[in-house]
């Protein structure tokens, strides 16, 4: 093992683990608390077979670093295709443009391919991890399973509803289908009719021998297609339906998402483990109420955060309510002089701006004067679809004053001690409206603003991940009377840590290390 004991309400945890007779355990640990080291203890102590799902690359990466080599755990970890190269086509490419996804046999499939080979040593091995993607697009699980942990546990239903989710656009309708797409009105039965017709029409190519059937000559796209249909055909449980139509009027695309995809858990999922833990430093008991099965029991516990409140007191500096996805340019330009001067007056240390989407960190950077002020200042800002992992790797090793602006900083990363000491939120992170939100809110009202608690509660203890480790936590967003209102959304190891309201930061010695208390306190 990595350590040498265990650190304060573990052992509590692995005992509920071992010995609780409820199927599904909810284990709700703060930052600090140790996730990551349960799995692991209750392999070393049992011996059965584990497998641990996480929800992001970076997550899976630390459970590697930490418990890898076999000295210690010998885990071993499984991603998905495009994680490994095939090595039978002769220009480069990955296992999920593979020939074998083209239906053609391969005779490195048994030995020899990468992907298949990590699946094949994944499932023999007594302690695994790989991500909830990879487990869902599974047919069969990895292994005899008899402990299965969901790190992140409470993203399960947003996870299900993303890999769920159909579209069905009209031109490729047409051009695979040669027929329309169901009517602008639809609604979920007539959509899956319409599903079970088009199935139909589809036809798999004659071949001599099945075993090496070539569907090579299909035409881009049928195969997914197919899947969608498939997944149309049977589904289970209410689903939001979103029609989009061209300037036209035309209808272009039809969305289907499931709402609440509880019945796809244990198909997906769990797969018929016998024993079931639920993690998550925001986990709550509905929602392992809500995700365990009807016919299964479950047990539940929460435990306090040990690391020092001044360590990791929450702040509000006055600035500008910060609403909807629009703003008058005085807002942008207050909220933008805002973050400067936090940046520039801890500029000792390297920072995290969050600014909870892609364009709030456009129109952030656009309007930023901090190099004009502070030319030696490094500014790291991935735009959607550049590498994160590499974003954040060149923060780490920059050294101050460093600032990194992303939206994308939430869960599944780190920063422990001089990695971060100054984390701003720009905004609360309420999810952006769209059809399965307001289908949600129906069921729940209060649904909007507990998502938007669960993503403030992860996205701003980033930096403190230890009892040892301290931070400045910081909101500029005036929302904060909101915040103040919705105490009973946040868990108990939150909400002592929510501070006041300040015009501006008080001065922090650059020496600091805290101890003996914050000046925020």
């Amino acid at each position: 093992m990595p350590y040498t004991e265990h650190r304060p309400d573990q052992l509590d945890a692995i005992r509920l683990i071992l010995q609780s007779p409820a199927r599904v355990i909810g284990v709700c640990g703060p930052p600090g608390f140790g996730k990551s080291e349960l799995p692991v203890a209750v392999h070393a102590t049992t011996g059965l077979e584990t497998r641990i799902l996480v929800g992001t690359r970076a997550l899976e990466q630390q459970y590697m670093d930490s418990y890898a080599a076999p000295s210690l755990i010998n885990l071993v970890d499984v991603r998905g295709r495009d994680n490994y190269r095939c090595i039978i086509k002769l220009v480069p490419a990955t296992a999920a443009q593979g020939v074998c996804r083209d239906g053609v046999w391969c005779r490195y499939r048994a030995e020899g391919c990468p992907y298949y080979d990590a699946v094949k040593i994944a499932s023999e091995a007594g302690i695994a991890v790989t991500n909830y993607p990879f487990q869902v697009n599974r047919r069969s699980s990895l292994g005899d399973v008899v402990y299965l942990f969901c790190d992140e546990a409470d993203t399960l239903f947003d996870i299900l509803s993303d890999y769920l989710r159909v579209v069905l656009r009209s031109g490729e309708v047409r051009r695979l289908l040669h027929c329309d797409l169901p009517g602008a009105e639809c609604n979920q039965e007539e959509l899956r009719s319409w599903a079970v017709a088009a199935r139909e029409t589809i036809t798999v190519p004659p071949s001599d021998n099945p075993v090496k059937r070539q569907t090579k000559s299909e035409p881009n796209g049928l195969r997914e297609l197919r899947e969608q249909l498939s997944r149309l055909m049977a589904m289970r449980g209410e689903w939001v339906l979103e029609h989009v139509s061209g300037r036209d009027g035309a209808l272009q695309t039809v969305t289907a998402t499931p709402v609440w995809p509880v019945d796809y858990l244990e198909d997906l999922v769990y797969r018929s483990a016998p024993k079931i833990v639920l993690m998550s430093a925001t986990l709550t008991e509905n929602d392992v109420r809500m995700l365990t099965p009807a016919s299964s029991s479950y047990d539940y516990r929460s435990y306090p955060s040990r690391i020092p409140v001044h360590r990791r007191r929450i702040m509000h500096v006055r600035c500008t309510p910060m609403r909807g996805r629009t703003g008058s340019r005085t807002d942008w330009q207050r909220w933008t002089v805002t973050a400067d001067r936090l940046l520039l007056a801890r500029r000792d240390r390297r920072s995290i701006f969050s600014t909870t989407s892609y364009e709030r960190q456009h129109q952030y950077l656009k309007r930023s004067e901090l190099t004009d002020i502070c030319p030696a200042f490094t500014v790291i800002a991935p735009v959607r679809g550049e590498p994160l992992d590499e974003a954040i790797d060149r923060f780490r090793h920059t050294d101050p004053p460093t600032v990194l602006v992303s939206p994308a900083i939430v869960r599944g990363y780190s920063f422990q001690g001089d990695d971060c000491r100054l984390l701003i939120v720009g905004k609360m992170p309420f999810p952006p409206p769209s059809p399965l939100l307001s289908a949600r809110r129906k069921r729940n009202p209060g649904y909007q603003s507990y998502a938007a608690m669960q993503t403030l509660q992860q996205e701003i203890m980033r930096p403190v991940r230890d009892p040892s480790d301290w931070a400045e936590l910081v909101i500029i967003d005036d929302d904060w009377a909101w915040l103040q209102k919705s105490r009973s959304l946040m868990l108990p190891w939150f909400e002592e840590a929510i501070g006041y309201s300040v015009d501006y930061l008080p001065p922090l010695p650059l020496d600091w290390s805290g101890e003996g208390g914050s000046p925020m306190r």
